[in-house]
């Protein structure tokens, strides 16, 4: 968001996946705990959405807060090992979401 924009985290309880499309879907429980992420930011265009998991790619190549892309990948690799649920949103100019969906096991 470079410095400006709106950060914005909730945490809410959940008896079934929202209607959302899942990049993983969780494993099958009776309730799920939902944490989002959204922000005001620019948004990530439509050409890179299906690359923002992968190792190492990152779009920060310049100056102190140059990325290293491991962050969401991380994620990911924490969200498929945990069976954890995990969707993203964005439109160019409208912000980006994300979700984490946590199955909640007896």
């Amino acid at each position: 968001m470079q410095g400006q924009g709106k950060l914005k985290l909730s945490v809410h309880l959940r008896t079934q996946p929202p209607e959302k499309v899942f990049v993983l879907r969780p494993d099958a429980a009776q309730r799920f705990i939902e944490l989002s992420v959204v922000d005001s930011g620019p948004g990530i265009p439509a050409e890179i959405r299906d690359r923002l998991f992968e190792p190492f790619f990152t779009t920060k190549h310049s100056g102190a807060k140059a990325g290293t892309g491991l962050g969401l990948s991380l994620v990911y690799s924490i969200a498929k090992q945990d069976g954890l649920g995990l969707a993203v949103e964005s439109e160019p100019g409208k912000g980006a979401s994300f979700i984490i969906l946590m199955p909640v096991r007896d």
